[in-house]
């Protein structure tokens, strides 16, 4: 897996996180 796929993972999940605390 290369660094850049890396990166886009980690943001996709950073996110969905954050999309989760606001709605809580």
């Amino acid at each position: 897996m290369s660094m850049q796929d890396f990166l886009m993972i980690v943001d996709f999940f950073a996110h969905n996180f954050i999309s989760l605390q606001i709605n809580i």
